[in-house]
This record gives structure tokens, C-alpha cells and sequence, in this order.
């Protein structure tokens, strides 16, 4: 076949050659507005890109940006992130997490937590725990300041090497039984109630018992002393 057969080899982009001045439809682009970072609506910056669908990326190789000032990122519907391995987040400043529904936390493996500074948690509703394993706690110093205290279980075991308590009023209930064996026990009472009196009777008590056996012991001197005499005149009848 001639190259110069007079048929078109390569079809133009544009049906006639004198629209190709023409630019095609920009869209939400300002074309009065090309050299300002707020030509495109909606989205503000040296280098802006609006997507009207759907953006799928895969990155064969490692991602690193680095960002020199703010960072803001808006999610309209949900988010889900997904790491198959390791993940390290480094604040150096301020966190603040704010989450208007429920949250759901699941650690498979082990969970440590450092905090350097002091820690303050508030719970403006009711707190509930389960603990359906062994719970071990190690506190240096503890204040615990509050209105109500409600301890309920099947066993209770407390081991203390120093125990200080200050207590106005206490009150305890114990139906079943109560074993305390103390090697040392130093004891202030401000008042004690029904027990005193029963303690002073039971000294009354034992106080008339001695006197009993020592009328008991009179008795029985008489007795020896009688027999004596009654064998003195047997003595002097036999001579």
C-alpha cells in the first residue's frame, strides 16, 4: 500500500482541527482562580486533587511522607486500618482521643502499660470489670477517697506486713466464725460496748470460787486438829 494513498493513517483527537484550541471541560477547576492554592473547591493547597469516586493505591515498596506542619484527616463513614505486623506510634507531645460511641478493645497477647506521670481516669457513669483469672495489683502508696465501698465474694484473703487503719465508725458481721491468731496486739478503745461488763462479772465469779476453797481449806484444817486431840486422849486412856 502508498503512504501517500490519500487515507487518514492516525484519526484526530478532535473531529475539526479548529477546535483544538479549545480546552476541554475543567470541572470544579477555577480556571480565574489557576495560580491561587483555592482553585479547586473544596479542597485548599499548593497541590490539590479532587476524586469523585473511588481511589485504590497498592505500593509495592516501603511509603514514607513527612509531613513539616499539621496533619488533619476526615472520615466521613468508617475506617478500618489493618497492620499484619508490627506498629509503633511516637507522640511527642499532647493525645487526645474523643469517641462518641462504644468502644471495643481485644489484645490477644500480652498488654504492658508504662505511664511516667500521673494517671487520672474519670468515669462520669458506673464501672464494671470482670476479672475471670488471677488479678494481681502491686501499689507502693494508696488513697482511695470515697462514699461507698461495696466489697461482695465467696473468699476474701489479705496478707498485710504493716496495716494502719483509722476508722470512726465500724461496723462487722461476722455470723459464722472468726479465727485471729496475733502475735502482737496493741489496742486503743475510745469506747467498747458489751463486753466489759461480761469480763467484770466472770472476775466477781472467779473471785467467790477462791474464797470458797479457802474455806475449804479451814475446814480441813479443823478436821486435822480435832483428830489430833480425839488421839491425844486415846493415848492417855491407854496408860
Amino acid at each position: 500500500m502508498s503512504v501517500f494513498d490519500g487515507s487518514t493513517k492516525v484519526n484526530l483527537q478532535v473531529s475539526d482541527p479548529g477546535t483544538d484550541k479549545s480546552m476541554p471541560d475543567l470541572g470544579a477547576l477555577a480556571l480565574a482562580a489557576m495560580t491561587s492554592p483555592s482553585a479547586l473547591p473544596g479542597c485548599t493547597g499548593l497541590e490539590a486533587g479532587l476524586i469523585k469516586g473511588d481511589q485504590w493505591d497498592i505500593i509495592q515498596g516501603n511509603r514514607q511522607v513527612m509531613i513539616m506542619q499539621d496533619w488533619t484527616q476526615t472520615t466521613i463513614g468508617s475506617k478500618t486500618c489493618t497492620v499484619l505486623q508490627n506498629r509503633t506510634n511516637t507522640t511527642v507531645s499532647n493525645v487526645t482521643d474523643t469517641t462518641v460511641g462504644s468502644t471495643l478493645d481485644t489484645n490477644l497477647g500480652a498488654t504492658v502499660n508504662t505511664w511516667v506521670a500521673a494517671e487520672v481516669a474519670t468515669h462520669a457513669a458506673n464501672q464494671m470489670r470482670f476479672e475471670p483469672v488471677t488479678f494481681m495489683h502491686m501499689i507502693v502508696s494508696k488513697l482511695w477517697a470515697g462514699n461507698s465501698l461495696s466489697n461482695i465474694g465467696m473468699l476474701y484473703f489479705q496478707f498485710y506486713v504493716n496495716y494502719t487503719s483509722i476508722t470512726p465508725t465500724y461496723i462487722n458481721l461476722t455470723p459464722a466464725l472468726n479465727f485471729a491468731v496475733t502475735g502482737i496486739n496493741i489496742h486503743f478503745e475510745g469506747f467498747d460496748n458489751g463486753s466489759r461488763a461480761l469480763q467484770n462479772k466472770l472476775a466477781a465469779m472467779q473471785s467467790q470460787i477462791d474464797g470458797m476453797e479457802m474455806e475449804a481449806e479451814l475446814l480441813e484444817l479443823g478436821t486435822q486438829t480435832a483428830i489430833s486431840v480425839l488421839a491425844l486422849a486415846v493415848n492417855s486412856i491407854c496408860m
